[in-house]
């Protein structure tokens, strides 16, 4: 029984070595590569999106590179929905982590989960151009469609 036991724990202790490095090594955040948290007072847009069954009403949002956004998002679906802003390897990370724990709760800077009829508002400073990615990570929803594009020009 003991052996049972200790084996029980390695894909435990893997599984937490796997999202302390999703997490960031030395304490920096994995979002770090594409932005930062922003202050409301500093956002120079707001851009309102809402959260459906299985999509959200935009597509492609289109940002400066330095520019502070204001999102705010209302969950007009039947479910429960996330809205997270990352890049393809973040959201690939992310996906696998709700996966294996889909009732994680949403506490990083840069998503924010929605009760059915909620609305939430997420600020982000975009620091680097490319094309990002926001979309919700519930198991099965980023896949059914629930995403969309971040052009940072």
């Amino acid at each position: 029984m003991k052996c049972a036991r200790r084996f029980l724990c390695i894909p435990v202790v893997w599984l937490a070595c796997g999202l302390a490095l999703a997490h960031g090594l030395e304490g920096k955040p994995e979002w770090n590569t594409f932005g930062m948290p922003g202050t409301p007072g500093a956002a120079t847009r707001t851009i309102a999106l809402v959260a459906g069954d299985m999509r959200y009403s935009l597509k492609t949002v289109a940002v400066k590179s330095g520019e502070t956004i204001r999102f705010v998002i209302t969950n007009r679906g039947p479910s429960k929905h996330e809205f997270v802003i990352g890049d393809r390897a973040f959201h690939a990370q992310h996906i696998k982590e709700m996966e294996a724990m889909p009732d994680m709760p949403m506490d990083e800077a840069n998503s924010v989960d929605l009760k059915p009829g909620e609305t939430k508002s997420l600020t982000w400073r975009f620091t680097r151009p490319g094309d990002y990615l926001f979309g919700c990570d519930i198991p099965g929803h980023f896949q059914a469609g629930m995403s969309g594009t971040i052009k940072v020009r």
